[in-house]
């Protein structure tokens, strides 16, 4: 297992959206390597890379392992088990880095709701701001997980303005946000 913190995407929306075209641009010409290289530019997450033996790939090698023995062909079947043995299946699960810092954002904003209101909203903003950094970073953008968040961000920041408790439209955002960044950091990419 390997674990990699990659957080090498701007801050910045126009510069992202700059990027995600230049990444268009490159793919259409096919200059591949351009494109990954800009691609990687697009990166903010955490990584684990786990890695093991594909068990599924051993049923078929022995048996052609076996037929291959029967032939008398003992060096050919090594190399059939050996190549079985040596096949690693790597699954990727990444967590969007945007997602895990808006999430820490509001529960630092909740901490502050009832003391500091004005240190609460600017980091109800940061929050807003990193899970608009997501979507625009790919992360699942076409998600409506996204347009409930930012309602419910709006609903929020308009409760801390006033005088009103919004613990329960934390703990609901709270609960959405949580949700969504399991379901993302859930998903296997192979």
């Amino acid at each position: 297992m390997h674990v990699e913190v990659i957080d090498a995407a701007p801050h910045d929306s126009k510069i992202i959206k700059a990027l995600a075209q230049q990444v268009s641009t490159t793919v259409a010409a096919k200059d591949y390597p351009a494109a990954r290289v800009v691609l990687d530019a697009l990166t903010s997450e955490i990584r684990v890379r786990t890695y093991s033996l594909s068990l599924a790939a051993y049923p078929d090698a022995l048996k052609e392992a076996v037929r291959l023995l029967d032939q008398k062909k003992n060096d050919d079947a090594s190399n059939v088990l050996l190549t079985a043995l040596n096949t690693l299946l790597v699954v990727d699960r990444v967590t969007p880095l945007p997602l895990v810092l808006a999430r820490e954002a509001l529960n630092a904003a909740q901490a502050k709701s009832q003391n500091d209101k004005a240190t609460a909203q600017t980091l109800v903003q940061t929050a807003k701001s990193e899970i608009e950094r997501a979507k625009e970073l790919g992360y699942a953008a076409q998600a409506p997980e996204y347009a409930a968040l930012s309602a419910d961000i709006s609903s929020l920041e308009k409760q801390l303005k006033g005088k009103s408790d919004a613990s329960s439209v934390f703990a609901k955002l709270e609960d959405k946000l949580s949700g969504f960044l399991k379901r993302q950091s859930q998903q296997e990419r192979r």
